[in-house]
C-alpha cells in the first residue's frame, strides 16, 4: 500500500494506493499529524510520497515516521523534465510542486492534448501544458477566501461574509458585491487564459482540455462557459506517475 500526502497551505489531504487505485481523499489538519495518529492510521504501507508547498513541520514528522519504520519516503520537487513533460521556469525549484504534479497528472491523463489546468485552492493558479508536454507558464491568482479576507483588511467601511452562489450577477448589496466580483474576478481569469491558448498558441477550440481541481474545482467549473473535467485527484495521479 502507498501512501500519498499533499501538505498545502491550509490543510493536508492525502490518500492510499492499492492495486494502483487511489482511495477517497481524506483530510487533516496540520496540527493534528503526529507520529501517534499515523501508526494508527496507516498499516502495511509500502511507499510514502509526500508534497509540501508550506515547507511545515508536518512533512518532518511524517519523514521521521517512514524513517522509524523503514518506509521508503520520497519528498516530491519540481524537476526540468519528468515523464514526458518539461518545466517553462527556468528554475525549477521556484515552480511550486502541486502545480508541477498536476502537470504530470494531466500529461498522463490527457497524452497529446493541450490541456489548461485550473488549482483553484488558498491561491487559484493557471497552467498551460501544450500536446508535446511542454508546459508554457501560467498565473497565480489570489484564491476567492483570499481575495475576500485581502479585501476586507484594508478597507474601513466594507463588510461582507462568503457565501455560495450559483451564477454571476450584479450585486445590490456590499456582502454580495464582495463575493460575486471574487468569483467574477478567478472566472475571468479562466476565460482569458482559455482565449489566450487559442488565439496566441493557435489551439482550436475543441482541442483544449480544461481541468479543474482543488477545493473551489466545482463551483468554478459550474460557472465556466464551456466543456471542462472536475479532477479532485489530479495531485494525487501525478504522484502516481512518480513511483
Amino acid at each position: 500500500m502507498k501512501l500519498f500526502f499533499d501538505i498545502g497551505n491550509s490543510r493536508c489531504k492525502y490518500v492510499v494506493e492499492s492495486a494502483d487505485e487511489l482511495s477517497a481523499i481524506r483530510y487533516q489538519t496540520k496540527a493534528e499529524i503526529s507520529e501517534i495518529w499515523l501508526s494508527k492510521s496507516f498499516t502495511g504501507v509500502t511507499q510514502c510520497l509526500l508534497a509540501d508547498v508550506s515547507n511545515s513541520a508536518a512533512s518532518k514528522i511524517i519523514e521521521l515516521w517512514c524513517a522509524k519504520f523503514k518506509i521508503p519516503f520520497q519528498l516530491m520537487l519540481s524537476e526540468s523534465e519528468k515523464n514526458g513533460v518539461k518545466c517553462a521556469y527556468q528554475s525549477p525549484a521556484s515552480f511550486g510542486v502541486d502545480r508541477w504534479l498536476t502537470l504530470l497528472g494531466v500529461h498522463h491523463l490527457f497524452p497529446r492534448k493541450h490541456c489548461l489546468i485550473i488549482d483553484a485552492g488558498t491561491a487559484t493558479t493557471i497552467d498551460y501544458i501544450d500536446h508535446l508536454g511542454q508546459h508554457q507558464g501560467g498565473w497565480i491568482l489570489a484564491g476567492i477566501d483570499t481575495l475576500m479576507t485581502s479585501l476586507l483588511a484594508n478597507t474601513a467601511n466594507v463588510q461582507a461574509k462568503p457565501k455560495s452562489i450559483n451564477e454571476l450577477t450584479f450585486a445590490d448589496n456590499t456582502s454580495n458585491g464582495v463575493n460575486l466580483a471574487a468569483w467574477a474576478a478567478s472566472i475571468g481569469m479562466v476565460e482569458h487564459a482559455y482565449l489566450l491558448v487559442i488565439e496566441q498558441y493557435k489551439v482550436e477550440q475543441n482541442l483544449c482540455t480544461i481541468v479543474f481541481t482543488g477545493g473551489n474545482a466545482d463551483r468554478l467549473q459550474q460557472l465556466f462557459k464551456g466543456d471542462a473535467h472536475v479532477i479532485e485527484e489530479l495531485i494525487f495521479i501525478g504522484m502516481q506517475t512518480c513511483t
